[in-house]
């Protein structure tokens, strides 16, 4: 029960300090996962060698999952705090929550849009993975 006591002003410190800077953050995301669907749409181009195009396609579609899981725990602890604490959400909070789910959604379409590109680079990574493994163990 303490310890429930001494947590509860951290939750509203953190919902209320979240709660102002809400618009801020969804600008934020917007602009994270604006500037990686161009980068999806045209960096994924085989353009020199393969080893590198590999890696670089890695580092996007990973970027990707981190970017939708930032956004989805971001607002499910913004909403399930909301709930807990019973403090009503302004209406520019519901619109920028709006506006992440949105992005959740951009970023769901992405990979859909380019699911052939991810089929074929899955065997293509795993590939390159094994061999970059059974070369360090080598060494």
């Amino acid at each position: 029960k303490k310890s429930s006591n001494a947590v509860q002003p951290m939750r509203e410190q953190w919902l209320s300090v979240s709660s102002q800077n809400l618009p801020k953050m969804a600008q934020h995301f917007y602009l994270s996962v604006s500037s990686w669907m161009i980068k999806m749409e045209s960096d994924l181009a085989g353009k020199g060698k393969l080893e590198v195009d590999i890696n670089h396609r890695a580092t996007l579609f990973v970027k990707g999952m981190l970017m939708a899981y930032n956004i989805s725990n971001y607002v499910a602890t913004l909403l399930n705090l909301h709930s807990f604490l019973k403090k009503p959400m302004t209406k520019s909070g519901v619109l920028a929550v709006c506006r992440m789910a949105e992005l959740l959604k951009s970023i769901q379409y992405t990979f859909h849009r380019r699911a052939i590109l991810v089929a074929e680079f899955q065997s293509l990574a795993m590939n390159l993975y094994e061999i970059q493994i059974l070369r360090a163990l080598e060494n």
